[in-house]
């Protein structure tokens, strides 16, 4: 992903029935998705979003049904979303917003009890409005959609909030900023996920603290954690300076603290040079 890939999806990718990831976002692909990728029945994560992709989404992609994040925003998709993707129980996020989708809404959605997100803004639909049915889906994190000129809008799968003093950064910006969240950038690990050192745009050095999979939090918990860590303020505590919520990526971005952890200190050598501290 993030890179200058150019030409079409080849569709022997369809052969690689125990790949999981495909990460092809950020690229300048083009043509249509070949139907083979259906055959990837153990796909977790398809994003192709950030490119130049055209053509209708394949009826196949219903397929993958273990599928939990398809991310195929901003493209030049067209035609009717299949109704067949209603098979995909296990979904969790669908973005397709900023391409050319018409027709109508399938009904069909409302099975996706899995569903967490479903981002479609700034497409060309038509039909009649919003399915009621949508309305039971469980997980969804908002209490509704709502439709503006034909153009749906999920309205809490890109919500944008302002708290002083943190900063919404965008996945583009803390990509750049850790090289592609290279892993000579990691600086650290735990339970959330993993820790990267990042250099901003005005070189200012940054710890970037990317949620792993397993530890995302719903879109509300996420907005309230950042809300809570913005009042805290200590001489001991490094500060928060923003965050990222954007193509399922959760993000916080603290003050980086070039010494090393506190498990750094209090263990081996550095512990020792502790004691002698106090000794003194």
């Amino acid at each position: 992903m993030w890179n200058n890939l150019t030409g079409t999806i080849p569709k022997e990718i369809g052969h690689i029935t125990s790949l999981r990831l495909l990460l092809l976002n950020g690229n300048k692909l083009s043509g249509s998705l070949p139907d083979e990728l259906g055959n990837l029945t153990n796909m977790n994560r398809l994003q192709l979003d950030e490119n130049q992709l055209s053509g209708s989404v394949p009826e196949s992609l219903a397929n993958m049904i273990n599928v939990r994040h398809l991310h195929m925003n901003n493209n030049s998709f067209t035609g009717q979303l299949p109704s067949k993707l209603s098979n995909l129980s296990n979904l969790m996020h669908l973005l397709l917003d900023n391409n050319n989708l018409s027709g109508y809404l399938p009904p069909e959605f409302s099975k996706l009890h899995s569903l967490e997100i479903l981002q479609l803004d700034n497409n060309n639909f038509s039909g009649n409005g919003i399915p009621s049915t949508y309305e039971n889906l469980p997980r969804l994190e908002s209490e509704k959609l709502t439709l503006f000129e034909w153009l749906f809008l999920f309205a809490a799968s890109n919500v944008c909030i302002k708290i002083d003093g943190v900063k919404a950064f965008t996945l583009k910006e803390l990509t750049h900023a850790t090289n592609k969240f290279d892993i000579s950038t990691k600086v650290g690990e735990g339970g959330y996920g993993n820790v990267y050192k990042g250099i901003l745009s005005d070189e200012t050095f940054v710890a970037v603290k990317r949620a792993g999979e397993n530890s995302l939090q719903g879109q509300k918990d996420f907005l309230t954690e950042i809300e809570l860590l913005s009042r805290l303020h200590h001489r001991n505590l490094v500060s928060l300076l923003g965050y990222c919520s954007e193509e399922g990526e959760q993000m916080l971005i603290y003050e980086f603290m070039p010494n090393g952890t506190l498990r750094e200190w209090i263990s081996g050598k550095k512990l020792s040079q502790i004691i002698n501290h106090f000794v003194k």
